[in-house]
Protein backbone atom coordinates (compact mmCIF):
# COMPACT_ATOMS: atom_id res chain seq x y z
CA UNK A 1 0.00 0.00 0.00
CA UNK A 2 2.69 2.53 0.91
CA UNK A 3 4.72 1.46 -2.09
CA UNK A 4 1.45 2.54 -4.22
CA UNK A 5 1.03 6.03 -2.14
CA UNK A 6 4.87 6.46 -3.06
CA UNK A 7 4.32 6.10 -6.32
CA UNK A 8 1.42 8.34 -6.70
CA UNK A 9 3.23 10.90 -4.95
CA UNK A 10 6.33 10.86 -7.31
CA UNK A 11 3.65 11.06 -10.36
CA UNK A 12 2.41 14.15 -9.12
CA UNK A 13 5.47 15.86 -7.88
CA UNK A 14 8.51 14.23 -10.00
CA UNK A 15 11.58 14.59 -8.39
CA UNK A 16 13.68 16.87 -10.05
CA UNK A 17 16.31 15.97 -12.45
CA UNK A 18 19.79 14.85 -11.44
CA UNK A 19 22.45 17.94 -12.53
CA UNK A 20 25.37 16.52 -14.92
CA UNK A 21 28.67 17.15 -13.77
CA UNK A 22 29.91 20.58 -15.05
CA UNK A 23 32.83 19.96 -15.76
CA UNK A 24 32.09 17.52 -18.23
CA UNK A 25 30.51 18.43 -21.49
CA UNK A 26 30.79 21.61 -23.84
CA UNK A 27 27.05 22.45 -23.46
CA UNK A 28 24.78 22.27 -20.89
CA UNK A 29 20.96 22.92 -21.01
CA UNK A 30 19.52 24.30 -17.36
CA UNK A 31 16.06 23.23 -16.69
CA UNK A 32 15.49 25.33 -13.62
CA UNK A 33 16.72 22.92 -11.36
CA UNK A 34 19.79 20.78 -12.47
CA UNK A 35 21.81 20.76 -15.80
CA UNK A 36 21.46 18.59 -18.45
CA UNK A 37 23.80 17.56 -21.16
CA UNK A 38 23.20 19.77 -24.78
CA UNK A 39 23.24 16.38 -27.09
CA UNK A 40 24.75 17.22 -30.47
CA UNK A 41 26.36 19.96 -30.03
CA UNK A 42 28.29 20.65 -33.03
CA UNK A 43 28.84 24.90 -33.48
CA UNK A 44 29.37 26.08 -37.10
CA UNK A 45 33.37 27.26 -37.56
CA UNK A 46 33.16 31.12 -36.82
CA UNK A 47 34.02 31.75 -40.46
CA UNK A 48 31.19 30.51 -41.76
CA UNK A 49 29.56 33.15 -40.19
CA UNK A 50 30.13 36.13 -42.66
CA UNK A 51 28.34 39.98 -42.27
CA UNK A 52 28.81 40.23 -38.62
CA UNK A 53 32.83 40.75 -38.28
CA UNK A 54 32.26 43.37 -35.77
CA UNK A 55 29.85 41.63 -33.44
CA UNK A 56 31.93 38.57 -34.03
CA UNK A 57 35.30 40.35 -33.03
CA UNK A 58 33.52 41.86 -29.75
CA UNK A 59 31.82 38.53 -28.38
CA UNK A 60 34.73 36.48 -29.63
CA UNK A 61 36.90 39.20 -27.81
CA UNK A 62 34.70 39.49 -24.52
CA UNK A 63 34.66 35.60 -24.24
CA UNK A 64 38.52 34.82 -24.41
CA UNK A 65 38.52 36.96 -21.46
CA UNK A 66 36.39 35.53 -19.48
CA UNK A 67 37.25 31.73 -20.36
CA UNK A 68 41.17 33.39 -19.20
CA UNK A 69 39.53 34.64 -15.68
CA UNK A 70 38.97 38.07 -16.26
CA UNK A 71 36.45 40.35 -16.17
CA UNK A 72 33.64 40.10 -18.96
CA UNK A 73 30.78 41.82 -19.88
CA UNK A 74 27.52 40.57 -20.67
CA UNK A 75 25.92 40.57 -24.12
CA UNK A 76 22.98 41.76 -25.64
CA UNK A 77 22.55 40.42 -29.19
CA UNK A 78 19.70 41.60 -30.81
CA UNK A 79 17.90 41.01 -34.09
CA UNK A 80 15.38 39.46 -36.74
CA UNK A 81 14.91 36.28 -36.42
CA UNK A 82 17.25 34.05 -38.33
CA UNK A 83 20.18 36.84 -38.63
CA UNK A 84 22.37 34.26 -36.88
CA UNK A 85 22.68 34.87 -33.08
CA UNK A 86 22.77 31.57 -31.33
CA UNK A 87 24.43 30.35 -34.10
CA UNK A 88 27.33 33.00 -33.35
CA UNK A 89 27.12 32.33 -29.63
CA UNK A 90 27.73 28.82 -29.82
CA UNK A 91 30.24 29.02 -32.71
CA UNK A 92 32.32 31.34 -30.52
CA UNK A 93 32.51 28.86 -27.73
CA UNK A 94 33.36 26.07 -30.13
CA UNK A 95 35.96 28.11 -31.70
CA UNK A 96 37.35 28.66 -28.08
CA UNK A 97 37.17 24.84 -27.04
CA UNK A 98 39.14 23.86 -30.23
CA UNK A 99 41.62 26.23 -28.87
CA UNK A 100 41.58 24.62 -25.41
CA UNK A 101 39.91 27.09 -23.37
CA UNK A 102 38.13 26.34 -19.91
CA UNK A 103 35.02 27.17 -21.41
CA UNK A 104 31.39 25.78 -21.79
CA UNK A 105 27.86 27.00 -23.33
CA UNK A 106 24.75 26.67 -20.73
CA UNK A 107 21.82 27.50 -22.50
CA UNK A 108 19.26 29.13 -20.19
CA UNK A 109 15.22 29.74 -21.02
CA UNK A 110 13.88 32.86 -20.55
CA UNK A 111 10.90 31.57 -18.49
CA UNK A 112 13.80 30.31 -15.74
CA UNK A 113 15.34 33.77 -15.12
CA UNK A 114 14.19 33.21 -11.84
CA UNK A 115 16.22 29.84 -11.39
CA UNK A 116 19.48 32.01 -12.05
CA UNK A 117 20.81 31.61 -8.44
CA UNK A 118 20.34 28.11 -8.28
CA UNK A 119 22.60 27.66 -11.32
CA UNK A 120 25.03 30.18 -10.06
CA UNK A 121 25.27 28.14 -6.94
CA UNK A 122 26.03 25.02 -9.37
CA UNK A 123 28.74 26.53 -11.30
CA UNK A 124 30.87 28.93 -8.84
CA UNK A 125 33.75 26.50 -7.93
CA UNK A 126 33.98 24.90 -11.23
CA UNK A 127 37.53 26.00 -12.38
CA UNK A 128 35.81 26.88 -16.32
CA UNK A 129 34.17 29.71 -17.53
CA UNK A 130 30.31 29.86 -18.66
CA UNK A 131 28.48 31.13 -21.15
CA UNK A 132 25.19 31.56 -20.16
CA UNK A 133 22.65 31.50 -23.45
CA UNK A 134 19.65 32.90 -22.89
CA UNK A 135 17.80 32.75 -26.09
CA UNK A 136 14.71 34.42 -27.17
CA UNK A 137 14.23 36.61 -24.47
CA UNK A 138 11.70 39.00 -25.25
CA UNK A 139 10.47 42.62 -23.36
CA UNK A 140 6.49 42.54 -23.43
CA UNK A 141 4.70 45.56 -21.95
CA UNK A 142 4.65 45.84 -18.42
CA UNK A 143 6.15 42.14 -18.04
CA UNK A 144 8.70 41.80 -15.29
CA UNK A 145 11.39 40.09 -17.25
CA UNK A 146 13.73 43.29 -17.50
CA UNK A 147 14.08 44.29 -13.80
CA UNK A 148 14.61 40.16 -13.14
CA UNK A 149 16.95 39.80 -15.11
CA UNK A 150 19.31 43.08 -14.04
CA UNK A 151 18.41 41.77 -10.59
CA UNK A 152 19.79 38.22 -11.53
CA UNK A 153 22.88 39.81 -13.42
CA UNK A 154 23.50 42.50 -11.08
CA UNK A 155 23.34 40.51 -7.98
CA UNK A 156 22.08 41.26 -4.37
CA UNK A 157 23.72 40.36 -0.95
CA UNK A 158 25.17 37.38 -3.10
CA UNK A 159 27.47 38.17 -6.34
CA UNK A 160 27.10 36.21 -9.89
CA UNK A 161 30.24 33.51 -9.77
CA UNK A 162 32.96 35.61 -12.25
CA UNK A 163 33.34 32.33 -14.21
CA UNK A 164 30.34 33.46 -15.54
CA UNK A 165 28.83 36.00 -18.15
CA UNK A 166 25.06 36.12 -19.99
CA UNK A 167 24.72 36.40 -23.58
Amino acid sequence: MLARIAASLDRLVPLPPESVNPSGYPAYIWRGQGLGVARAFSPLPLDLLTGIAAQKQALVENSQRLARGHAAHDVLLWGSRGAGKSALVKSTVGALQAEGAEIALIEVAGDHLESLPALFGVIVDIPRAFILFIDDLGFADGSDTPRLLRSMLEGGAEARPGNAACT
